[in-house]
C-alpha cells in the first residue's frame, strides 16, 4: 500500500517546524524578577552570558512539531494510489444513435437519459465510452472521463436532423475496445435499427473479434406512419417578358395516412395551399407548381406537409433557393441554325444576350462571359488566338468538333484533345451514361424537366481529352461531352455539332434548359453546390480572382451568424449547420450576398423501417483467433480521478489529529502557567 499526495508543494510548509525548536532555543528574559536599588551597580558590568542552545522542554517541542506536522500533510490531501489491483470485468462502448430517424416517439430522448443514468451509476471496474452517431461518429465520452462529468455531458445532448452511418460508428467502437482493458469487450448499440442504414454495411468483411454486441429491443411490426417533403427542384424560365419559377419535389407517405395538406411559400407569400387525397398514390409522387417572380432578386421558398398522425414532424418541411439574374454575354462563331435560335433574344431575354462573331476578324470584348465556337473556325490563327485569350483570362469555351483537319487537330493537341478524321462514328446512339450529380444535369433527374436519354447522336468524334470529367457517354462507352480546366477558364467540348445531321438534341425539350445551364457552369464564376443535407460537409471554392480571407454563414431568417472559415488555398472547409433552413454566405464582412444554401433531411431518414435482427451485424462478427496470444491486462492499477481522491478520508484524520495535538499542547502550556 503506498501514499500519494494531491496537492505535494504543501509539503514545502513543513519547514515551519523551525519555529517551535527556535522558540525552544532562543534565550528568554525572567519576567517575575524583584528588583532592589543595592544591585543596579550590576548592570554595568560586562559580564559574558552563555545562550541555552539545549531544549528545556522536550515534550512540549516534540508536541508542537507533531501539531504542525499533521495539519501540514492533512493540506498536502494523500492518498491511497493503489489500494489494491482492481479487475476490470468489462469494457463498454455505448453507440447513441443521434440519426434523424430515431426521433420519432422520443426514442432518442429515452436512450440519452439511459445512458447518462447507467454511466452516472457505474462501477470502478467497467471501463465505459460513448459515441455520438452522426454525420460523423464522434466519441463524447472515453474511458478515462469522469463519470458524472461524463454523464452531464451525454444528458446535455440534443436531438440532430442528420444522417450517419452504422458501419463508421462500429468501426470507431471496435477501435476504442481494441485498445481497452476489460475481460468483456461489449458494444450497445442503442438505436431505431432502420433497415436501410443496416444495408449499406452488408458487404463489409468481417471485422468485430471477441466482442459482444447488444442491441436494444426494437418491435420490427411496428407501424410508423410518416409524411414527408423530398428534393425541391426549383429552375426559372422566361416566357415573353415574364419570368417563371417552376418547382418539382416529391411527396413521401408511408403508415396508411390518407390525407395530408400541402404549403408552398415563395419570398414569404402563399403560392399554393392543397389538400392531398394519398389513399392509392404511390410511396412517393411528383407534384409541380409554377409562379410568377421577379428575376432581379433572390428566390427564397420553402414547402410544408402536414398531417396529425405524423410520427416525425421534422421531416415535413423543405427549402430552396434560386439567385437573381444576371445576364451574361456569349459570343457566338457557329453555323448552326438552332444554336443561335435557342440563344436569341426571344429565347434568352434576361439570361443571356448573344453576339454573333465576325468570321473574318473574331474579336474578344471583356463582356463576353461564354466564347461558343465550332471546330471548323480553328482554321484561322485569329479564331485560335481568341480561344487561347478567353480561357486565359478565365472566360468559358464551348468547343463543338464538327470537323477535323491536320490543322485544327494540332490546335486541338494544344489543348489536349486527342482526335483525328479517322474517329468519326456513324452510327445512330442514345445517351446511355450521363453525370447527374454534376450541376448542369442536376435539375434532370427530376422527370418533370425532360427525358435526356431520348436525346439520338447520329455521328459524332472519339475523343481523348487529358484531365477532363466525362459528363455524356453512348450506348457504346464512348464520351461525347467532356468538361476541362485550360487555364482559368473551363472548357466544355462535344464530340458532335448542334444540327440536324448529327443529333436530335435542338428539337427534344431539353435542350433549352442544358443549353441555359451549361453557359452559366461555364462562366468564370466557380460553381458550388447549394444543397446539402443537415452536418455534411461543405467545400466552398473561391474563384482566383476574389481576394477573400473568410467566408461567413448566417441564418437567413434570424440573422446569427453561425461560423467563421477561414480560406485555404482558395477555398473554405465547414460542416453546414444541422437546423434544415435556409442560409447566406458571404465574405468577410460584406453585406452582400454570395450565395444561400439550402439544408435539407436526408429522403432515406423519412423511411421508418426498422429490423430487429439484422443480418449484416452476424456478418460483421469475425472468429477469434486462438493462435493469437494476448496479454492478460484485465488486472491493472488504475489513476484514480479527483473525485475519488477526494471521497478519500485519510486527510481528516490527519487533520482531526493535528487539532488534537495542538489542544494538549495549549493546555500543557496553560497548567504550566497555573503551576505554582
Amino acid at each position: 500500500m503506498g501514499i500519494s499526495f494531491l496537492y505535494p508543494l504543501i509539503w514545502f510548509a513543513a519547514f515551519a517546524v523551525a519555529v517551535p525548536i527556535w522558540l525552544h532555543l532562543r534565550r528568554r528574559d525572567e519576567t517575575d524578577l524583584v528588583r532592589f536599588s543595592a544591585m543596579r551597580f550590576l548592570d554595568d558590568q560586562p559580564l559574558a552570558r552563555s545562550r541555552p542552545f539545549w531544549p528545556r522542554d522536550w515534550p512540549l517541542m516534540l508536541l508542537r512539531i507533531l501539531a504542525l506536522l499533521l495539519i501540514v500533510s492533512a493540506f498536502a490531501w494523500p492518498y491511497h494510489p493503489d489500494d489494491e489491483q482492481i479487475l476490470i470485468n468489462e469494457s463498454r462502448v455505448y453507440i447513441l444513435d443521434n440519426t434523424l430517424s430515431h426521433q420519432t416517439a422520443g426514442k432518442f430522448l429515452a436512450a440519452r437519459d439511459r445512458i447518462a443514468e447507467e454511466l452516472a451509476e457505474s462501477k470502478q471496474n467497467q471501463q465505459i465510452a460513448v459515441i455520438e452517431l452522426t454525420t460523423e461518429s464522434n466519441v463524447v465520452v472515453s474511458f478515462s472521463d469522469d463519470r458524472q462529468s461524463a454523464a452531464k455531458t451525454v444528458g446535455k445532448l440534443t436531438p440532430s436532423h442528420q444522417r450517419g452511418s452504422y458501419l463508421e460508428a462500429f468501426r470507431t467502437a471496435n477501435r476504442l475496445l481494441s485498445q481497452s482493458l476489460g475481460k468483456t469487450k461489449r458494444i450497445v448499440f442503442l438505436t431505431d435499427s432502420q433497415q436501410n442504414q443496416w444495408s449499406d454495411g452488408s458487404r463489409t468483411p468481417p471485422f468485430l473479434e471477441n466482442v459482444e454486441v447488444e442491441v436494444n429491443e426494437i418491435d420490427e411490426q411496428e407501424s410508423s406512419s410518416n409524411v414527408a417533403l423530398r428534393n425541391p427542384v426549383v429552375r426559372r424560365v422566361f416566357i415573353g417578358d415574364q419570368a417563371i419559377a417552376k418547382c418539382a419535389f416529391t411527396v413521401f407517405h408511408q403508415g396508411g395516412i390518407e390525407t395530408a395538406n400541402v404549403t408552398l411559400l415563395a419570398n414569404g407569400k402563399e403560392v399554393v395551399r392543397r389538400d392531398l387525397s394519398l389513399k392509392g398514390e404511390p410511396e412517393s409522387f411528383t407534384l409541380a407548381a409554377q409562379w410568377q417572380v421577379d428575376p432581379t432578386e433572390w428566390l427564397r421558398g420553402e414547402i410544408t406537409i402536414q398531417n396529425d398522425d405524423d410520427r416525425l414532424p421534422a421531416d415535413n418541411r423543405v427549402v430552396f433557393s434560386l439567385p437573381p439574374v444576371r445576364e451574361g454575354t456569349v459570343a457566338v462563331l457557329s453555323d448552326s441554325i438552332f444554336l443561335k435560335t435557342a440563344l436569341s433574344p426571344d429565347i434568352m431575354r434576361g439570361r443571356w444576350k448573344s453576339r454573333i462573331l465576325d468570321v473574318g476578324d473574331p474579336r474578344r470584348e471583356d463582356s463576353d462571359d461564354v466564347i461558343c465556337i465550332e471546330s471548323r473556325f480553328l482554321q484561322s490563327n485569329a479564331t485560335r488566338n481568341l480561344v487561347r485569350d478567353s480561357l486565359s483570362a478565365g472566360k468559358g469555351v464551348i468547343l463543338f468538333i464538327d470537323r477535323i483537319t491536320p490543322l485544327i487537330s494540332g490546335f486541338l493537341r494544344e489543348l489536349k484533345i486527342e482526335v483525328n478524321s479517322e474517329s468519326i462514328v456513324e452510327k445512330t446512339s442514345r445517351f446511355r451514361y450521363i453525370f447527374m450529380e454534376h450541376p448542369v444535369f442536376l435539375p434532370f433527374r427530376s422527370p418533370d424537366f425532360g427525358d435526356l436519354t431520348s436525346v439520338r447522336v447520329e455521328r459524332y468524334r472519339r475523343l481523348k481529352v487529358a484531365d477532363a470529367i466525362p459528363l455524356v457517354f453512348t450506348d457504346d462507352g464512348d464520351p461525347v461531352m467532356l468538361q476541362a480546366a485550360r487555364g482559368k477558364g473551363k472548357l466544355f467540348v462535344f464530340a458532335f455539332a448542334f444540327n440536324r445531321e448529327e443529333t436530335n438534341w435542338p428539337l427534344q425539350p431539353t435542350f433549352i434548359p442544358f443549353l441555359d445551364l451549361c453557359l452559366q457552369h461555364a462562366r468564370s464564376q466557380i460553381s458550388v453546390p447549394t444543397d446539402y443535407h443537415p452536418g455534411e460537409l461543405c467545400v466552398w471554392k473561391i474563384s482566383t480572382i476574389e481576394n477573400v480571407d473568410e467566408v461567413v454563414v448566417t441564418a437567413d431568417s434570424s440573422d446569427e451568424e453561425i461560423l467563421r472559415q477561414p480560406v485555404v488555398n482558395g477555398q473554405a472547409e465547414f460542416r453546414v449547420p444541422d437546423e434544415p433552413g435556409l442560409y447566406r454566405l458571404s465574405y468577410d464582412d460584406h453585406e452582400e450576398i454570395e450565395s444561400l444554401i439550402s439544408v435539407n433531411p436526408s429522403p432515406l431518414e423519412s423511411e421508418l423501417r426498422f429490423t430487429a435482427e439484422p443480418e449484416t451485424l452476424a456478418m460483421w462478427k469475425r472468429e477469434p483467433n486462438d493462435r493469437e496470444q494476448k496479454p492478460d491486462t484485465s488486472k491493472v492499477s488504475l489513476a484514480l480521478s479527483k473525485p475519488e481522491i477526494l471521497r478519500q478520508r485519510i486527510w481528516w484524520w490527519l487533520l482531526l489529529a493535528g487539532m488534537l495535538a495542538l489542544f494538549f499542547e495549549t493546555s500543557w502550556v496553560s497548567f504550566r502557567k497555573d503551576r505554582p
